[in-house]
């Protein structure tokens, strides 16, 4: 019952708070000296807030539950949005010693059931049109997205075989596709030049074939689609909603 409404296990919520703690901790004179002699919103009530907004409550329902105004529970929210961004322990991180690269490795392999399918992938990489309201610029087209039909970002994301992702950024306007989107990321295809033969990544047939996406798959059929599917297709769906947290 506490993971269903929390969404991760009651140790995993502990060690989360103790994680994060220091960063979501309001200085208690300071608190009551702005706000006319009320308590600060404690520790627990920020990790709370926040977690109800990840499973998609929305600020009016966090503010009644918790007895704060909505503006209040939009700060909460914020407060601990910054605390995860910029705490180094959640730092995104791609996989670069040989230690760390047979590890994801390993992790995908056990995805491919009996046939190897994933041999040396080490990344599951997906493309993901982040809504926004039309800009007001003087290039206003190219945040236009002509497949979705609306306005939008590209955002590229990378996930490894348990679904944590390894990379995240907001590559460039809607009306980008994404081997130009992935091209962009300047740092990352950095980083993946220097992946050893060993390795690789997987994708869809929007990216360009190459050393580091060897085998994308295609349409409904591809080598390994009933398992290469899945771990691609969530990676998407995992930054859609990532992506709307971190840009709300």
């Amino acid at each position: 019952m506490f993971a269903t409404y929390c969404h991760m296990s009651e140790e995993t919520v502990l060690i989360l708070l103790e994680t994060i703690c220091n960063d979501i901790t309001a200085n208690y004179v300071k608190s009551r000296n702005a706000t006319s002699g009320n308590d600060p919103i404690y520790p627990k009530l920020v990790l709370a807030s926040g977690l109800e907004f990840m499973g998609g409550c929305a600020y009016k329902h966090i503010a009644q539950i918790y007895g704060m105004p909505i503006a209040s529970a939009k700060r909460v929210v914020r407060k601990f949005w910054n605390a995860i961004i910029y705490n180094p322990a959640f730092r995104l991180a791609l996989p670069h010693t040989r230690e760390e690269l047979e590890s994801h490795a390993s992790a995908f392999e056990q995805k491919s059931k009996a046939f190897a399918l994933y041999n040396g992938v080490v990344g599951a990489l997906d493309g993901w049109l982040c809504d926004t309201n039309r800009p007001i610029v003087h290039n206003t087209s190219d945040f236009f997205s002509g497949y979705y039909q609306r306005f939008g970002l590209n955002v590229q994301a990378m996930c490894d075989a348990h679904l944590r992702f390894t990379f995240l950024g907001i590559a460039g306007p809607g009306g980008m596709n994404d081997v130009r989107a992935f091209g962009k990321c300047t740092e990352f295809n950095l980083s993946l030049s220097s992946l050893p033969n060993d390795y690789c990544i997987i994708a869809d047939n929007a990216y360009e074939l190459s050393k580091m996406l060897p085998f994308p798959t295609v349409g409904q059929k591809s080598v390994g689609a009933s398992t290469m599917m899945p771990t691609t297709m969530t990676c998407r769906v995992y930054a859609s909603r990532l992506s709307k947290l971190l840009l709300c």
